[in-house]
């Protein structure tokens, strides 16, 4: 019992390492409106992790015309098996900036980071938890994103680079 508390806490802790703590909030920024951007479906690994024999991944894939499945592979040592964590996600454009929305299902909230796009790589910067506004409505946040986005106070300074897994 002991050694399964002790891994559960190591898994969801090197989750944190990569995902780290961006705001979350019980509303999302955006409603689900955005059709898929293409270039985000596939399997995708964190730089850093690129030359490990197990290296860690996300796979997106397109849950409807306007979410993504995002699920999250982590290799457990222990059992010898790649452990899955599942989200759902969609994104949401102010301006020339995207954000993608994680739905937390287990416990109701929307983890918010910045995405960019560039060819076979995605940077997401997490939108700092050190926002004190819990917004009521998808509408008061969305006004207070577009005051604030581009203030160098709104990321966390850590960003992380996914590079594209070609296919085998």
């Amino acid at each position: 019992m002991l050694r399964k508390l002790v891994l559960s806490f190591s898994f969801f802790g090197s989750i944190l390492m990569f995902w780290g703590c961006p705001y979350s909030s019980k509303v999302q920024l955006g409603n689900p409106v955005e059709a898929i951007i293409p270039e985000l479906l596939g399997s995708w690994s964190p730089v850093e992790e690129i030359n490990s024999e197990f290296p860690s991944y996300y796979a997106l894939t397109e849950l409807d015309s306007v979410h993504y499945q995002i699920v999250h592979y982590q290799y457990n040592n222990d059992e010898q098996e790649y452990t899955p964590l599942e989200y759902v996600g969609h994104t949401t454009k102010i301006g020339e900036v995207t954000f993608l929305n994680v739905d937390q299902s287990e416990n109701d909230t929307f983890l918010l980071y910045r995405i960019e796009i560039s060819r076979g790589e995605i940077v997401l910067y997490e939108v700092t938890d050190n926002i004190d506004e819990e917004f009521q409505s998808t509408e008061e946040m969305h006004k207070f994103f577009a005051k604030n986005m581009n203030s160098s106070f709104f990321y966390n300074k850590d960003e992380v680079k996914l590079i594209k897994q070609q296919k085998k």
